[in-house]
């Protein structure tokens, strides 16, 4: 067998199983933690952008880069540096600020780097240590990718904080995450002036469905047929969308706070990390959404970072649910008044006991629920 063939053997009986039960293990803890670690992680963000908003002065930020260091990572730190840019990004070094917390995720990667050593005994002769420590880094990839989903589920407490206000910002910012000197994921983007009539005359001609991470803030979208629309992570907060009809579009991430959505078709949509808090959802329809997704790395199939979308304080009556797959839903203090869930799927989804006595649910969906 020669040293490719023992490559292939080992990443199938060693690593590939290996990083499945931590990443699974990982995925766990975040789930039953996701409130407190998604406050604990917009308060970091928080003390570093006041501290941004005293360092910076007059500069505007441009871009606003939570970067990862294989060098950190080598040496067991879990951390990731705050560096701000300006528009001239291209021409010279940004501020750094400080550094952000990652152990809740980076934990788990040195604990799965220091068990694949061990559990490599038996191809140290095949593999020296440099080469599976190279392996081993090749994986971080996995491993950021869940804390940029943090990340970006925390920025939805973070932009409406005093300190992102008083950050002095460029007419368009943008939030990432990456290596340093590495193309990075964006989390976030916002303009300082919204091009109202040229989103809506896209949303019209349906000439162009990519609307990911878009500032659609305020819009007015009205009756507007835009089925099949990638709209993750865009930001449509405190917009008029009644009757709007995105069936079959993928809202992951999307932010529809404090937004109109009476008579609102969302049928078969995807809607994990969605945010709908305070919207006015009056005979939406949900039938058919689902609100978790799986990722295939490696042929292996891992659950989402973590399961979550929000109804907290929306208006959901006579809105209809009928079949969905729902899983860490959140509706506490929706008014949930005619809520139609035939066949709907409840895994762990958050209602109040005072909603559940007001709601028509068969026996199996009340074990399903958390109170």
């Amino acid at each position: 067998m020669n040293k490719k063939e023992m490559l292939q053997k080992w990443e199938n009986e060693i690593m590939f199983p290996l990083l499945e039960n931590i990443v699974c293990a990982m995925q766990k803890e975040i789930q039953q933690n996701i409130e407190q670690i998604q406050k604990s992680v917009c308060a970091d963000m928080e003390k570093l952008l006041e501290q941004a908003a005293h360092k910076l002065c007059e500069q505007k930020a441009h871009y606003i880069t939570f970067h990862i260091m294989r060098q950190d990572v080598l040496e067991g730190v879990c951390q990731y540096h705050l560096i701000l840019y300006d528009e001239s990004w291209y021409l010279k070094k940004g501020r750094e600020i400080g550094v952000l917390d990652s152990h809740i995720i980076y934990d788990y990667y040195n604990t799965f780097y220091k068990q694949l050593l061990l559990q490599s005994n038996a191809y140290r002769c095949v593999f020296s240590i440099p080469e599976l420590e190279m392996f081993a880094m090749k994986q971080i990839g996995v491993f950021h990718s869940h804390f940029v989903e943090i990340l970006r589920y925390a920025i939805n407490g973070l932009t409406e904080s005093d300190a992102y206000y008083q950050l002095k910002k460029a007419d368009h910012l943008e939030i990432q995450s990456g290596e340093y000197y590495e193309p990075c994921d964006k989390l976030y983007q916002q303009e300082t002036e919204i091009d109202y009539g040229k989103w809506k005359r896209q949303f019209l001609k349906q000439q162009n469905n990519h609307f990911c991470f878009a500032d659609l803030r305020g819009i007015e979208l009205k009756g507007v047929c835009a089925n099949g629309a990638d709209l993750r992570y865009a930001d449509i907060r405190k917009s008029d969308l009644q009757y709007i009809d995105l069936r079959g579009s993928d809202l992951q991430g999307a932010r529809f706070q404090k937004s109109n959505l009476k008579q609102s078709n969302f049928k078969q949509t995807i809607l994990n990390y969605a945010c709908f808090d305070a919207a006015d959802l009056q005979g939406a329809c949900f039938d058919y959404a689902v609100t978790e997704l799986n990722t295939i790395i490696f042929m292996m199939k891992f659950h989402s970072a973590y399961c979550y979308t929000s109804f907290k304080d929306c208006c959901l009556k006579n809105a209809s649910f009928q079949n969905a797959v729902l899983k860490y839903a959140d509706f506490r203090g929706a008014d949930m008044t005619n809520v139609d869930f035939t066949n709907a799927v409840l895994e762990k989804c958050i209602f109040s006991k005072k909603q559940l006595n007001e709601m028509n649910l068969t026996e199996q969906q009340k074990n399903q629920i958390i109170i």
